[in-house]
């Protein structure tokens, strides 16, 4: 009997085997292995969307190819081109690093057959020695200090595809004018001693700041705790709000110019904006966030009569309005025909 328990074994054992060696083309990315406690077996699940216990260094191909033609897809290896660090991941390349010389740079938007569709995070770090960057109509993203410290940099042409610019991207850098455009949906802020910081924080050279047409928010952060030579913001008119923290800390913004067709202003939007001593809200304004203008230069201000919407902020132990801390505000009126002081 015992013999005979053994034969079974073995040809399951077999069969098994001879199962997962003939299963048919399948994609590694859909792939998840699991061993079996009891054999050496490796089970494989394939309505499963990741590898168990996947390692950086693991490669992907693109199963749709040959593999002698097959790129490594995966950020953890890294590439040269003309300069260019790089890396594949899902068939898109991230730039990761600069190591040529040239001053001017036009990044390309195909490598290799690849798109280029992001600057990696820290890839042009004091670099000092460019002083203008065209950046391609690929990329969508551009990465955390991507171009921290860049101090030559006087010029740069962002993509008209871009959507997201993360953390102090261009901090310190000698950045003259920038133009943000309409596809803009994500500014983050990033932590620099104990502060959070927009991605032109220190940029002491920038004094034009322009918004695509077309835009419909100013982005959240855009100009936080700026510390810029911008003293002048035109909003166009195709928008329709102002981000959170979209200029707090631009102290040296003087002068602001706010379309009609803006119906809301973000939390903390101006706060600490010591510059801007007046500013015309929009005659079809609804909505001020909490602390809007905390802490601004305001010296008057006129709250229109389609405004409904008043929000307060908590700030050290007790809820505060808008004008907290305006210090120089000595007049508030309300447009005729206003039915509730919000």
């Amino acid at each position: 009997m015992k013999k005979i328990t053994r034969i079974l074994s073995a040809v399951l054992s077999t069969s098994l085997l001879a199962s997962v060696v003939t299963v048919g083309p399948f994609s590694v990315s859909a792939i998840e292995t699991r061993a079996d406690s009891n054999s050496n077996i490796t089970f494989m699940d394939s309505n499963v969307g990741q590898a168990v216990n996947e390692t950086e260094s693991t490669k992907y191909f693109n199963n749709e190819q040959d593999n002698k033609n097959a790129e490594p897809i995966g950020a953890s290896e890294e590439f040269e081109y003309n300069s260019y660090k790089y890396t594949i991941s899902n068939e898109r390349i991230t730039i990761t690093g600069y190591i040529g010389s040239e001053s001017i740079l036009t990044i390309p938007n195909i490598i290799n057959n690849y798109t280029v569709d992001k600057i990696g995070n820290g890839a042009f770090t004091r670099c000092t020695e460019i002083t203008s960057v065209t950046i391609p109509d690929s990329v969508t993203e551009i990465g955390s200090e991507a171009f921290y410290g860049c101090t030559g940099l006087s010029n740069i042409v962002l993509p008209s595809q871009l959507k997201i610019i993360r953390g102090g991207a261009f901090i310190n850098s000698g950045l003259e004018s920038i133009t943000i455009p309409k596809t803009v949906s994500t500014v983050e802020d990033k932590k620099y001693s104990t502060v959070y910081r927009g991605p032109f924080y220190n940029c002491t050279n920038l004094s034009t700041i322009q918004f695509e047409d077309g835009i419909t928010k100013i982005p959240n952060n855009i100009l936080k705790a700026g510390r810029t030579a911008i003293a002048s913001v035109t909003i166009p008119d195709s928008v329709t709000v102002i981000g959170d923290c979209a200029f707090y800390g631009s102290a040296s913004i003087t002068s602001v110019t706010i379309p009609d067709s803006v119906t809301e202003i973000g939390s903390e939007a101006f706060y600490g904006c010591t510059g801007l001593t007046s500013v015309m809200l929009p005659s079809q304004l609804k909505t001020i966030r909490g602390g809007a203008f905390n802490g601004s230069g305001l010296e008057t201000i006129t709250i229109p009569k389609t405004v409904t919407t008043v929000e307060d902020k908590y700030y050290s132990g007790t809820y505060r309005g808008p004008f907290y801390n305006c210090t120089n505000l000595s007049t508030i009126q309300f447009e005729d025909g206003i039915t509730k002081i919000p």
